[in-house]
């Protein structure tokens, strides 16, 4: 593409996707005083069109957004993202604007310009409307082409060629400009616009005009008679026998309505019932799991892995952390110890049903751990496990296949300074096991480490500062083990890039609280899974991190551990901190089976490689591990 295009990008100013909306007092719309932002796949739409400026330098970029002064906010956006120059159609605060009055403000104003433009990107929707109107209204008013939610899009000699998804393929589209483009979620991921470019964005021209300038009424033609939020739950009731519950469940059950459920959860004799549509997923009595067999670790447990290999995956490995009132001889702070247990788990039921017969093959005093991973490739031929500690550092130790115990492999002190925890790591070999031993290692000091085996040694190969906070997680892309994702307590995701070591994607608007778990499927090449102290698990397509294909609540208590199945590619394990553990049916966005045996903080959990959905789960203050079936 060659020749330079005038575009014009129509931009909506809309409640931020990050806030909980609200209905006003009066029932008549939703709370509008919170944070706003730039419509998400209108900020696609601005992407493209500066992508498409970039490439041909003299094309010019024209933001349009219709609605109160406010909106100027929104333009500013677009111009510091690389638009030249915006328009604002300035209409009351009180005004009510629908997508046809917006197409006929679009239409007179194109109209009105001496320079007609050659293209209209448009989000493909708004998401306070979802209406999918405006792109499609504009094009009949202006007997202009369209090409709806395209994913990919290519110009060249004034014609346009949109690839658009629909379902069981790709549709490819040619069609001579001018014409109209709306744009699905994956046609790009938008940039963050930088500081100097939003200084620069002060300076660009930005013209205000009235709907009567252009001779349009935008009355309302549809009438929003009430906005109600969805009722709210109701209590449970406390009953005091089984056969009490059996009763209610008989004789009143039968008056919920169809969309509603029951559940309750058994303690002691006592069981809770209710019509709680929010925990379907989360305590009826066939998807709650107990406790097959239960170990005491002394010290707080929170990270279990049991190992990958076929011929050694009887082991299983459990981490504890242990503050002490011992202070450290060159500062003042208390000592940090932690215990290494491996056991073996022998099942004679394939199906992991049965009780597990668990025993303990070795006790290893260690630093703290604050996270374990096995490599799924062989390290000269034996079974390794990577253990991060409370010193900085990444202690190595490889399976004895004779004495079947753990042995100091190797130590490699990641960090300079000693009180400078390693939070977490994980290895490169999950996917492609041919490839050079690599670890990401995270650290309480925002830093971000690799690890690679030398010849004679293993040694960082690089270490930067990746957050501000606390980097609580961090985990490779399996099949692209180019790539990392970190997260922090500063509430972010981040991508790099370690060819460069820079970061290629910032999300700091999709989670509430800090991240704390992440893992790359081992099953779909661009499927991962994150999840936050916010209580919620979020899909992501790897191609696009601008949003998450999906979010899945928990029952409370924050996320600390994702782990995938190890077959099956719609099973999700969740160490859930405050809540217990949860098995998560992803295709479905349910959590399908619970475990809450755990007294304190669930940390650790973990599929069984060798017995199907055999699970380990440990948690903190109360010092204990269980084995419990998460099988649905």
């Amino acid at each position: 593409m060659s020749n330079p295009l005038r575009i014009f990008v129509p931009v909506k100013r809309v409640i931020d996707f990050a806030v909980k909306v609200r209905v006003n007092p009066a029932k008549t719309d939703v709370d509008r005083n919170v944070k706003h932002s730039m419509n998400p796949f209108d900020e696609i739409a601005v992407e493209e069109a500066v992508r498409i400026k970039e490439k041909a330098p003299k094309t010019e970029v024209v933001a349009i957004s219709c609605g109160s002064a406010k909106a100027q906010e929104t333009l500013r956006t677009a111009l510091a993202m690389g638009a030249d120059r915006a328009v604002h159609v300035e209409v009351k605060d009180d005004s009510t604007l629908q997508p046809l009055a917006v197409a006929k403000l679009l239409e007179a104003y194109t109209k009105k310009e001496e320079n007609k433009p050659d293209l209209f990107i448009l989000g493909k929707q708004a998401i306070d409307d979802d209406s999918n109107q405006t792109g499609q209204m504009l094009a009949g008013l202006l007997n202009l082409p369209q090409t709806t939610f395209a994913s990919k899009l290519e110009i060249e000699n004034q014609s346009l060629k949109v690839t658009r998804e629909i379902d069981g393929g790709l549709e490819t589209i040619k069609t001579s400009m001018p014409a109209i483009v709306t744009t699905d979620l994956r046609l790009n991921e938008p940039r963050y616009a930088s500081l100097p470019n939003i200084m620069k964005a002060k300076k660009k021209p930005l013209v205000k005009i009235t709907p009567e300038d252009l001779g349009v009424d935008i009355s309302p033609r549809i009438q929003t008679l009430k906005v109600e939020e969805p009722p709210k739950r109701e209590g449970g009731r406390k009953v005091e026998s089984v056969d009490e519950l059996l009763d209610k469940l008989k004789n009143e059950a039968k008056n919920f309505q169809n969309t509603d459920i029951l559940y309750f959860v058994n303690h002691n004799s006592s069981a809770v019932f209710g019509n709680n549509r929010a925990k379907k997923k989360f305590f009826m009595s066939d998807n709650r799991a107990l406790s097959l067999v239960s170990y005491d670790t002394q010290y707080s447990a929170d990270s279990t892995e049991f190992c990958p290999f076929s011929s050694h995956s009887q082991f299983l490995a459990c981490g504890t952390y242990q503050l002490t009132d011992e202070k450290r001889q060159d500062n003042d702070s208390q000592v940090r110890k932690g215990k290494l247990y491996l056991f073996q788990v022998e099942n004679t039921n394939s199906n992991g049903k049965s009780s597990p017969l668990l025993q303990q093959q070795q006790i290893i005093e260690t630093p703290a751990i604050l996270d374990m991973k096995w490599s799924h490739a062989l390290v000269k031929d034996r079974p390794v496990l990577g253990v991060a500690d409370s010193i900085g550092g990444v202690q190595l130790y490889a399976l004895n296949n004779e004495q079947q115990q753990l042995e100091p492999y190797t130590h490699v002190q990641v960090t300079e300074d000693d009180s400078v925890l390693c939070l977490s790591l994980d290895w490169a070999s999950r996917v492609n096991r041919n490839i050079p031993h690599l670890i990401a290692t995270s650290h309480s000091n925002g830093d971000l480490s690799l690890i690679q085996a030398g010849e004679s040694e293993w040694f960082v190969e690089h270490q930067w500062n990746a957050h501000d906070l606390e980097a609580w997680i961090v985990g490779f892309n399996y099949w692209d083990t180019n790539i990392l994702y970190s997260g922090a307590d500063d509430a972010t995701l981040k991508v790099w890039d370690t060819r460069t070591y820079q970061c290629t994607s910032t999300n700091r608007r999709q989670y509430m609280m800090g991240v704390t778990a992440i893992q790359s499927s081992p099953h779909s090449e661009h499927t991962l899974a994150t999840g936050s102290y916010d209580e919620n698990i979020h899909l992501w397509d790897t191609r696009n991190m601008r949003m998450p294909l999906s979010e899945i609540h928990t029952p409370g208590g924050g996320i600390w551990r994702l782990k995938w199945h190890p077959t099956r590619s719609d099973r999700l394990l969740s160490a859930s901190m405050h809540a217990g553990a949860f098995v998560i049916d992803t295709e479905n966005s349910q959590v399908v089976k619970s475990f809450l045996d755990h007294e304190s903080m669930a940390y650790g959990a973990d599929w069984s490689f060798q017995h199907s959905d055999l699970v380990a789960s440990c948690s903190f203050y109360d010092h204990i591990m269980h084995l419990w079936d998460g099988s649905v």
